[in-house]
Protein backbone atom coordinates (compact mmCIF):
# COMPACT_ATOMS: atom_id res chain seq x y z
CA UNK A 1 0.00 0.00 0.00
CA UNK A 2 1.64 3.24 -1.14
CA UNK A 3 -1.22 5.66 -0.59
CA UNK A 4 -0.53 8.76 1.43
CA UNK A 5 -2.88 10.72 3.60
CA UNK A 6 -3.02 14.37 4.62
CA UNK A 7 -4.52 14.97 8.06
CA UNK A 8 -6.74 17.95 8.84
CA UNK A 9 -7.36 18.33 12.56
CA UNK A 10 -9.23 21.13 14.32
CA UNK A 11 -7.15 22.88 16.96
CA UNK A 12 -8.26 25.20 19.74
CA UNK A 13 -5.39 24.50 22.17
CA UNK A 14 -1.75 24.21 21.14
CA UNK A 15 -1.16 21.55 23.82
CA UNK A 16 -3.66 19.26 22.11
CA UNK A 17 -1.79 19.72 18.84
CA UNK A 18 1.53 18.79 20.45
CA UNK A 19 0.01 15.66 22.02
CA UNK A 20 -1.43 14.53 18.68
CA UNK A 21 1.88 15.08 16.90
CA UNK A 22 3.78 12.72 19.19
CA UNK A 23 1.62 9.88 17.86
CA UNK A 24 0.94 11.00 14.29
CA UNK A 25 4.56 11.46 13.28
CA UNK A 26 5.00 7.70 13.79
CA UNK A 27 2.68 6.86 10.88
CA UNK A 28 4.52 6.27 7.60
CA UNK A 29 1.33 6.93 5.61
CA UNK A 30 1.03 10.54 6.82
CA UNK A 31 2.21 13.00 4.22
CA UNK A 32 1.19 16.32 5.84
CA UNK A 33 -0.46 17.38 9.08
CA UNK A 34 -2.64 20.49 8.91
CA UNK A 35 -4.36 22.11 11.86
CA UNK A 36 -7.68 23.80 11.13
CA UNK A 37 -7.58 27.05 13.11
CA UNK A 38 -9.17 30.47 13.36
CA UNK A 39 -7.31 33.53 12.12
CA UNK A 40 -6.98 34.70 15.74
CA UNK A 41 -5.44 31.38 16.80
CA UNK A 42 -2.94 31.50 13.92
CA UNK A 43 -1.95 35.06 14.84
CA UNK A 44 -1.15 34.11 18.44
CA UNK A 45 0.45 30.67 18.12
CA UNK A 46 3.49 29.24 16.42
CA UNK A 47 2.89 26.46 13.90
CA UNK A 48 4.26 23.16 15.27
CA UNK A 49 7.29 21.89 13.39
CA UNK A 50 6.42 19.85 10.31
CA UNK A 51 2.82 21.12 10.22
CA UNK A 52 0.77 23.94 8.75
CA UNK A 53 -2.17 26.00 9.88
CA UNK A 54 -5.18 26.19 7.57
CA UNK A 55 -7.28 29.18 8.55
CA UNK A 56 -11.00 28.44 8.53
CA UNK A 57 -14.21 30.20 9.48
CA UNK A 58 -16.10 27.18 10.88
CA UNK A 59 -15.50 23.43 10.82
CA UNK A 60 -18.86 22.80 9.15
CA UNK A 61 -18.57 25.27 6.29
CA UNK A 62 -18.22 24.73 2.55
CA UNK A 63 -15.30 27.17 2.66
CA UNK A 64 -13.49 24.80 5.03
CA UNK A 65 -13.99 21.87 2.66
CA UNK A 66 -12.66 24.01 -0.19
CA UNK A 67 -9.62 25.00 1.90
CA UNK A 68 -8.94 21.35 2.69
CA UNK A 69 -9.15 20.42 -1.00
CA UNK A 70 -6.78 23.25 -1.91
CA UNK A 71 -4.24 22.22 0.75
CA UNK A 72 -3.87 18.55 -0.07
CA UNK A 73 -1.78 16.70 -2.60
CA UNK A 74 -2.14 13.25 -1.05
CA UNK A 75 -4.33 10.41 -2.31
CA UNK A 76 -6.66 10.72 0.68
CA UNK A 77 -7.51 13.25 3.35
CA UNK A 78 -8.51 12.45 6.90
CA UNK A 79 -10.69 15.07 8.48
CA UNK A 80 -11.48 15.22 12.17
CA UNK A 81 -14.85 16.92 12.36
CA UNK A 82 -14.96 17.65 16.09
CA UNK A 83 -12.79 19.44 18.61
CA UNK A 84 -11.94 16.28 20.49
CA UNK A 85 -8.92 14.30 21.56
CA UNK A 86 -8.45 11.26 19.33
CA UNK A 87 -7.06 8.05 20.79
CA UNK A 88 -5.20 6.72 17.76
CA UNK A 89 -5.37 2.91 17.87
CA UNK A 90 -2.91 0.49 16.35
CA UNK A 91 -2.57 1.15 12.63
CA UNK A 92 -5.68 3.34 12.54
CA UNK A 93 -4.67 5.28 9.45
CA UNK A 94 -3.39 2.23 7.61
CA UNK A 95 -6.70 0.44 8.22
CA UNK A 96 -8.71 3.40 6.94
CA UNK A 97 -6.51 3.56 3.83
CA UNK A 98 -6.66 -0.18 3.22
CA UNK A 99 -10.47 -0.20 3.34
CA UNK A 100 -10.71 2.90 1.13
CA UNK A 101 -8.30 1.45 -1.42
CA UNK A 102 -9.66 -2.11 -1.41
CA UNK A 103 -13.27 -0.98 -1.82
CA UNK A 104 -12.56 2.06 -4.00
CA UNK A 105 -14.75 4.01 -1.58
CA UNK A 106 -14.95 7.77 -1.83
CA UNK A 107 -15.45 8.06 1.94
CA UNK A 108 -14.70 5.75 4.85
CA UNK A 109 -15.88 6.22 8.43
CA UNK A 110 -15.82 3.87 11.39
CA UNK A 111 -17.23 2.88 14.73
CA UNK A 112 -15.54 4.57 17.65
CA UNK A 113 -15.52 4.84 21.40
CA UNK A 114 -16.80 7.66 23.59
CA UNK A 115 -15.83 8.58 27.13
CA UNK A 116 -19.05 8.64 29.16
CA UNK A 117 -18.85 9.34 32.89
CA UNK A 118 -15.22 8.22 32.96
CA UNK A 119 -15.86 4.95 31.10
CA UNK A 120 -15.09 4.02 27.50
CA UNK A 121 -18.25 2.98 25.68
CA UNK A 122 -18.59 1.61 22.17
CA UNK A 123 -20.31 4.00 19.80
CA UNK A 124 -21.13 2.09 16.63
CA UNK A 125 -22.23 4.00 13.56
CA UNK A 126 -24.72 2.64 11.07
CA UNK A 127 -23.75 1.55 7.58
CA UNK A 128 -24.62 3.95 4.82
CA UNK A 129 -27.33 2.69 2.49
CA UNK A 130 -29.17 4.53 -0.22
CA UNK A 131 -31.83 6.61 1.50
CA UNK A 132 -30.32 6.21 4.99
CA UNK A 133 -28.93 9.73 5.34
CA UNK A 134 -30.76 12.16 7.55
CA UNK A 135 -29.80 15.42 9.22
CA UNK A 136 -28.58 13.60 12.33
CA UNK A 137 -26.70 10.78 10.53
CA UNK A 138 -23.53 10.09 12.53
CA UNK A 139 -20.40 9.44 10.48
CA UNK A 140 -18.25 9.70 13.59
CA UNK A 141 -15.52 12.28 14.00
CA UNK A 142 -12.92 10.82 11.60
CA UNK A 143 -13.60 10.79 7.88
CA UNK A 144 -11.22 9.41 5.29
CA UNK A 145 -12.07 10.91 1.89
CA UNK A 146 -10.56 10.42 -1.54
CA UNK A 147 -8.76 13.68 -2.31
CA UNK A 148 -9.93 13.62 -5.93
CA UNK A 149 -13.55 13.71 -4.74
CA UNK A 150 -12.84 16.92 -2.83
CA UNK A 151 -11.10 18.41 -5.86
CA UNK A 152 -14.13 17.53 -7.99
CA UNK A 153 -16.41 19.12 -5.38
CA UNK A 154 -14.72 22.51 -5.52
CA UNK A 155 -14.22 22.50 -9.30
Amino acid sequence: MREKIDLFLPCEYIGDAQNALSVLHEYKTVQHIHFLVSADFAAHHQVPEGCTFVIIDRLESSNTIASIAENTDADYVMICTRHTTIGWGNNTLERFLRVADDTDAVMVYADHYKMVEGKMEKHPVIDYQSGSLRDDFDFGSLWCIKAQALADYIA
